[in-house]
């Protein structure tokens, strides 16, 4: 039993043409760099499974000059940790404001979980 529908696979150009002429365009093997389907770009966070932006850190990492060289993954570990840190203080400040009967967070929440927190 096959999982997904055909249709879903073939690109648009090819939906417009009818079955031979489909048939032709794709006995063609394309290789190399010069044509072909692109396959869909994957982000380095969803990569890593973050939320934060790894590229995006990387480049400030680049521009910053805080150092000659730097890993690979040096910007995955820093978004990894940054996002964890404010994933804590904003947990700490969703239970401060429903301490305060609030649905929402707002600064004062904040600088009462990141007082509170030993």
């Amino acid at each position: 039993i096959l999982d997904f529908c055909f249709f879903c696979l073939v690109p648009k150009k090819l939906k417009q043409i009818n079955a031979f002429q489909a048939v032709e365009l794709t006995s063609k093997p394309t290789g190399g760099r010069r044509g072909g389907d692109r396959k869909k770009a994957v982000s380095k966070s969803a990569k890593a499974g973050l939320q934060f932006p790894v590229g995006r850190i990387a480049r400030y990492l680049k521009n910053g000059r805080y150092a000659q060289r730097y890993g690979g993954g040096t910007p995955v570990y820093l978004a990894a940790v940054l996002e964890y840190l404010a994933a804590e203080v904003l947990e700490l400040a969703g239970n401060a404001a429903r301490d305060n009967k609030k649905n929402r967070i707002n600064p004062r929440h904040v600088l009462l979980a990141v007082r509170n927190d030993e």
